[in-house]
């Protein structure tokens, strides 16, 4: 991700790879060095060039360039994560010489995701480790089930969500309000996959909150299901789903659904437009809609709609929120504390962070490709895709006829919507990651600077 919020704070990676945090920061989950509070901006001066990161209430995460993963704060008082800076999690023999491709933090434990397996580590109460018990790991230990490639994970409070590679959701962990869907309340400690969401449903990208988890299918569908009380899951009312519910696609947003995002008591949701939806607990103004307002249902976020402001990701803490356009820029509304506005004030709308803030650096990779021009360039860059003798065009990939690699047998549409809506870095998006000759010669891409000027308050 290129924008995360915790509880209370908020970190970017920028097309460089520079990460800049700012907020609470008395557990060291700002990475700068100590535990100071920071309500601006503030560049930690890691030495690896990020790509993605990873927020959980008091601890965060990231990916390099290289594929380690490095984690920094604390998962609570009692289990030390890795302190006030940097330091590598796990090293290259645990995750068998792959990299990892991905991680997600919940309230007292770390996924780390790799084409190969998912480890995880942290406080192993209600399972939400994954390996059939209630232990503690604190080095990064590997989930028997997953020996192959997943797709996406997530981290909720409490429990863990992963999508494996026939698009199906597991779930696992705390049970409570149905935050796992399996149509009941009960704890699980070892990944389960959803009877209520397999195909054609297939999943491309899942998000968890407190005690309510959505995932978003290769169709642009929104599902979800857990927590409902404060209207968080969009459908209408306050009740808790035990079982998955579709919330909708264009029927809905007015186009598919690319991306969604939990935070602890509300929803984002981000269309293949890239308009913005929020529902759930608006008593901080999380939701952007200019009041403390909860909302229940999916509701436009209108300052940012008409100013043209097309959000390609985003984030949603405990009471703030934060997204970047496709150019790059960054907008936070909420709590005043993970804002970085300076100003100590709660915002009730979305609000440009000042580029100056971030060094004039964009968010995120900023340069968008329509995704069979984004999947062409991968393939001419990727060894295996590139070389394969089968992959003659994209058409193969579409109709299931080439065995060359494991992502050849992936749907055409699905491998569309995927190079889309997670736009990872080439390192990311395939898992044998790319050849170190051809990583080195890869330049971080440079956000567009130019288009309309946005305002910073809207």
């Amino acid at each position: 991700m290129a924008v995360v919020c915790g509880e209370g704070w908020t970190s970017v990676v920028t097309v460089e790879g520079n990460v800049f945090s700012w907020g609470r920061g008395e557990s060291g989950q700002l990475g700068l060095g100590g535990p100071e509070n920071h309500y601006v901006p503030a560049h930690g001066g890691g030495r690896k060039v990020m790509v993605s990161l990873a927020a959980g209430h008091t601890h965060a995460a990231g990916v390099a360039l290289d594929g380690s993963a490095w984690t920094w704060g604390t998962g609570a008082s009692r289990f030390r994560v890795s302190g006030f800076k940097q330091k590598r999690l796990g090293t290259e023999k645990i995750y068998g010489g792959f990299p990892v491709l991905m991680v997600a933090c919940g309230f007292m434990h770390t996924i780390a995701m790799t084409a190969r397996g998912v480890f995880t580590c942290g406080v192993g109460i209600d399972g939400r480790l994954g390996h059939g018990d209630l232990k503690d790991r604190r080095v990064l230990t590997q989930i028997r089930q997953f020996t192959r490639l997943a797709h996406s994970v997530a981290c909720g409070d409490c429990h863990s969500v992963a999508i494996d590679a026939n698009g199906g959701v597991l779930t696992w962990g705390r049970g409570m309000f149905g935050a796992l869907g399996h149509n009941d309340e009960h704890d699980r400690h070892t990944p389960t996959l959803m009877a209520n969401f397999v195909q054609p449903n297939t999943a491309v990208v899942v998000s968890a909150g407190f005690a309510h988890t959505v995932s978003v299918t290769a169709k642009g569908e929104l599902w979800a299901w857990g927590n409902g009380e404060d209207g968080q899951l969009g459908l209408g009312n306050e009740e808790n789903r035990l079982a998955p519910v579709r919330v909708g696609d264009q029927d809905v947003f007015g186009s598919p659904v690319r991306a969604a995002f939990c935070g602890s008591c509300h929803t984002l949701t981000v269309t293949k437009e890239g308009q913005l939806f929020s529902c759930g607990n608006g008593e901080k103004g999380a939701l952007g809609h200019n009041d403390r307002n909860n909302r229940l249902v999916p509701t436009r976020v209108e300052a940012l709609h008409s100013v043209g402001a097309k959000i390609v990701t985003g984030s949603a803490g405990e009471t703030h929120s934060a997204v970047v356009t496709d150019n790059g820029t960054l907008y936070t509304w909420g709590a005043s504390e993970g804002l970085g506005h300076g100003d100590g004030m709660d915002k009730l709308v979305p609000t440009r962070v000042a580029r100056h803030l971030l060094q004039d650096a964009c968010v995120g990779h900023c340069h968008e490709l329509p995704p069979l021009h984004a999947l062409a360039f991968a393939m001419g860059a990727h060894p295996r895709l590139g070389n394969s003798k089968e992959v003659q065009n994209l058409s193969v990939l579409a109709n299931n006829s080439s065995k060359g690699c494991a992502y050849v047998g992936i749907p055409g549409e699905l491998v569309e919507l995927m190079v889309e809506a997670c736009r990872f870095p080439l390192s990311q998006m395939f898992p044998e990651g790319l050849a170190k000759e051809s990583r080195d010669s890869v330049v971080p891409m440079q956000g567009a600077q130019g288009g309309a000027k946005e305002q910073d308050s809207i």
